[in-house]
């Protein structure tokens, strides 16, 4: 038996030679058919929606950052020109008094 020689102290595992692997699951077979047997429009769907996918958190993370700095231009430089500010659109307030 093979697990028996693993375990005893004489042999060395370092000059053991295996020639037979253990397989559990020898008598299950690939129920996925090869890659030439899909048909190539399908193929292509599915490279094409990995590609998109793997994109989508990349172009979240972009739009966050660029709705921040729109932000940060309306709410910071907006407020010091003259135009936007509504004493201006009131033209009772422009008229002089004199």
């Amino acid at each position: 038996d093979m697990l028996t020689l693993f375990h005893s102290p004489q042999i060395s595992t370092f000059h053991l030679k295996v020639n037979q692997m253990f397989s559990f699951v020898h008598h299950i077979t690939a129920k996925v058919p090869a890659n030439d047997a899909v048909p190539c429009r399908i193929v292509l769907l599915v490279k094409l929606l990995l590609n998109i996918g793997s994109d989508i958190l990349l172009y979240v993370v972009l739009l966050h950052c660029l709705q921040g700095t729109v932000l940060f231009i309306v709410l910071n430089f907006f407020p010091h020109f003259l135009i936007f500010q509504p004493k201006t659109w009131d033209f009772k307030l422009q008229t002089d008094t004199r």
